[in-house]
């Protein structure tokens, strides 16, 4: 019997749900802390996840952004002799080659790329929040 105290082995965190629901929800709260109301899109069916919105100069500025979800891997489990002496941890992601095509033009369309590791969240979001 375990106690909800307990924190969750990295196998029963895969069986949590979808990744991108978790990736998003860090996202939130990165997008928060540097001064963005981030909302939730219902149907995900152009490519955004949130739309950010925040006051400049009394000017609302509104961004979209589809957030995708990455996991860290502990250099020294598969990385290379060579990265392992720059690296502490590593991750890839594949996409498909035209899988942004339509937001090419959009001057206001982002990608969140957010990244964990088993032992949990610690602010690795992969985003430069002042480009925004």
């Amino acid at each position: 019997m375990s106690s909800e105290s307990e924190t969750l082995l990295p196998k029963a965190k895969s069986k949590a749900g979808h990744y991108e629901i978790l990736g998003e929800t860090y996202a939130k709260f990165e997008f928060f802390e540097n001064g963005w109301n981030p909302y939730s899109r219902f149907l995900d069916v152009d490519k955004v996840d949130l739309i950010l919105r925040r006051k400049v100069n009394g000017e609302k500025i509104y961004r979209e952004v589809q957030v995708k979800y990455g996991k860290l891997y502990d250099i020294g489990t598969v990385g290379t002799a060579w990265a392992r002496r720059l690296f502490d941890f590593s991750s890839w992601r594949f996409f498909k080659e035209d899988e942004f095509t339509a937001q090419l033009n959009d001057a206001g369309f982002f990608i969140a790329y957010v990244l964990a590791a088993d032992i949990g969240y610690r602010g690795d979001i992969e985003c430069h929040l002042n480009c925004l």
